[in-house]
């Protein structure tokens, strides 16, 4: 199965049944995000004249979240805005003024995550609030997200030399938050039943973030791209090969 797309996809998310979103631009309005079925079949299309920069659609396939910019003169806010699917209007939409929306995705329990230049925020399916974590001055660098929680990194200072990292929970309760006095260059959660809770990869190597806050440094004479997790342990993949990261064996 495929589908083409008229104009270029801004963004899209899958849901564990099979259901999708696609966002594009659209004749009809700005933006257009078109839900579709595991069949490819289109089932419902929400139209926006707000600048969308990101969308996600639930774990069950139920619930949509479209994050979009408002401009009013030289104020500007993000705007989000929940819907069911199957029901054209929003249930909730939300307003955040002077803020610029950068992110949103959904967890594994319903609720989704709104990463902004200021703030990153937790909201149920249905759009309620339930936390808001205020970024630094100097702003988020790097975010990711896995079902049950998100990561976020953001900058002490102008440099980037010392960095914040933070863990959350899927309602955003903060189980981390330390400060790294080094670059990051990439962020990663640990998958759920992982010894560690994520990985950080700096000029020197990656920085494996341990639940009891003593952190173990893992150097590496090459470029490291990423880390990631596998059943055999977590794996960093530098230029052209993966190479396992063994605390027991590292001199």
């Amino acid at each position: 199965l495929s589908k083409t797309t008229e104009f270029p996809i801004i963004c899209m998310s899958v849901s564990d049944t099979g259901a999708y979103i696609v966002t594009t631009e659209s004749d009809e309005a700005k933006y257009v995000t078109e839900v579709y079925n595991s069949a490819l079949t289109r089932t419902m299309s929400i139209y926006k004249d707000k600048f969308v920069t990101s969308s996600a659609i639930s774990s069950d396939g139920e619930h949509i979240a479209i994050a979009s910019l408002s401009e009013s003169g030289a104020d500007f806010a993000c705007e989000i805005s929940f819907y069911e699917v199957g029901q054209p209007e929003a249930v909730k939409t939300q307003s955040y003024i002077m803020s610029m929306p950068l992110m949103v995705e959904s967890l594994g329990d319903g609720n989704f995550v709104l990463l902004t230049d200021d703030a990153v925020r937790f909201f149920t399916a249905e759009g309620e609030l339930i936390s808001t974590t205020a970024v630094s001055g100097n702003g988020a660098s790097r975010f990711d997200v896995k079902p049950f929680g998100c990561m976020l990194v953001c900058r002490e200072n102008a440099i980037g030399s010392e960095n914040r990292v933070y863990v959350f929970d899927s309602e955003g309760s903060v189980t981390y938050d330390e400060v790294v006095s080094s670059r990051v260059q990439e962020a990663s959660l640990a998958e759920e039943n992982s010894e560690y809770l994520g990985y950080i990869t700096t000029p020197d190597g990656v920085l494996l973030m341990t639940r009891d806050g003593q952190n173990i440094e893992y150097g590496s004479d090459e470029n490291v791209i990423c880390t990631v997790d596998t059943e055999a342990g977590p794996y960093m993949f530098t230029n052209g090969k993966a190479v396992k990261i063994n605390i027991s064996t590292e001199s």
